[in-house]
């Protein structure tokens, strides 16, 4: 059902509910790792987003101790640092 939602467009990857959650918060907070990666890979979800509580889908993941989560998000934060320091690196060559 996610992959169609992303596809057909009509609903933003980062909708927020009335407690300011995205889908990929509440997926990390349920331990829906499957359904976090297809949000962050598929739909390029913000996971630097926070609820109205200042919580992101990290901590989300890590109150609730799902280790698969907090896995994929931390691979996503080395990755997307990884890009930057590239495109840094060629921007200045």
């Amino acid at each position: 059902i996610i992959r169609l939602l992303l596809q057909d467009g009509r609903v933003p990857v980062d909708v927020r509910d009335d407690r300011g959650a995205t889908p990929l918060w509440r997926a990390c907070f349920c331990g829906h790792t499957e359904r976090a990666r297809v949000l962050l890979v598929e739909g390029r979800a913000d996971h630097h987003l926070c609820n109205n509580l200042a919580e992101k889908a990290m901590e989300a993941a890590e109150s609730e101790g799902h280790k698969g989560c907090m896995a994929l998000l931390q691979v996503r934060r080395r990755w997307r640092r990884r890009c930057l320091q590239l495109y840094i690196h060629m921007d200045h060559t």
